[in-house]
């Protein structure tokens, strides 16, 4: 019979030595991180997750070599500690809280941020994150701050929101090659800049398809999800690479009766029928 793996075996590996990681992501029992891994100075990486897991104790800055930090569960406050983790390049957050700590503009070793809660605004926590490559951000707000579009060394942005905009400056962002966009109430003309792009998704209440995407030349997957749009203009089918398109269930040109596959909420669309039709009609 094999070990059943518990929390004491697994910080008892790290007391061992046999690694400097921790994942308590199993036990779902856990309502709190336990007291004994505050004393792990060697870790670089922690896990912890649950359904019962209520409390993030700020004794988790204690943890000065942390690389990496994952935390999911239904916790309702963020501490202020954890924007002295100096070393933090991976942060993940996922939990029922309504503010992030301004502290956080501290971590300018991340790579990585993904934070999904119930906050209805953002701090201006992202200016300083000079290092940041993939910003995930889930949540209630409305607006985002400005310092955003100063992150020039984003590679992959995903932004959920509740009908918000995006603030100018997009076009700073040269090397994003992912964008995901959900809850966004217009497309800005400025997504048209952004020429590394290879995939995008764009969900929202937006009424027009902006012209400037055409030039988007490396695009490859996109995915026009809600939006009040009906007809798909003919320049996304002169776009050289882009193979994957997805649209709502709304479109009427080109009939997506003879042009698309149809999935649970959008169509697949035929790109090579679709330009088929217009040379038909042009």
């Amino acid at each position: 019979m094999p070990n059943i793996p518990t929390v004491e075996s697994e910080i008892q590996k790290v007391l061992d030595g046999e690694t400097t990681k921790l994942s308590l992501g199993g036990f779902f029992q856990l309502e709190e991180i336990p007291e004994a891994v505050f004393d792990l100075k060697q870790l670089t990486e922690l896990h912890v997750s649950g359904s019962r897991f209520v409390n993030v104790s700020p004794r988790v800055a204690r943890l000065r070599n942390l690389e990496r930090l994952e935390l999911g569960g239904d916790f309702l406050e963020l501490p202020d500690t954890i924007g002295s983790l100096k070393h933090i390049k991976y942060l993940k957050l996922d939990g029922d809280f309504t503010t992030i700590p301004a502290s956080y503009q501290h971590l300018t070793s991340l790579i990585h941020l993904h934070i999904k809660g119930n906050y209805t605004t953002i701090p201006d926590i992202l200016g300083g994150l000079s290092n940041l490559e993939q910003l995930i951000l889930q949540g209630r707000f409305k607006s985002l701050p400005r310092s955003l579009m100063t992150l020039i060394t984003l590679t992959s942005l995903y932004l959920d929101g509740w009908s918000f905009h995006l603030p100018d400056g997009l076009q700073n962002l040269k090397q994003l090659r992912s964008l995901r966009l959900e809850g966004l109430t217009n497309i800005p003309d400025a997504i048209g800049e952004l020429s590394n792009l290879d995939f995008m998704v764009l969900k929202g209440g937006y009424n027009t398809i902006p012209e400037s995407i055409a030039k988007l030349d490396n695009l490859q997957t996109l995915k026009l999800w809600g939006g009040y749009y009906k007809r798909l203009p003919q320049f996304l089918f002169d776009m050289p690479k882009l193979g994957h398109l997805e649209v709502n269930k709304d479109v009427v040109e080109p009939p997506m009766s003879q042009f698309g596959d149809e999935s649970y909420a959008s169509y697949y669309v035929d790109m090579n029928g679709c330009r088929e039709y217009f040379r038909n009609k042009s």
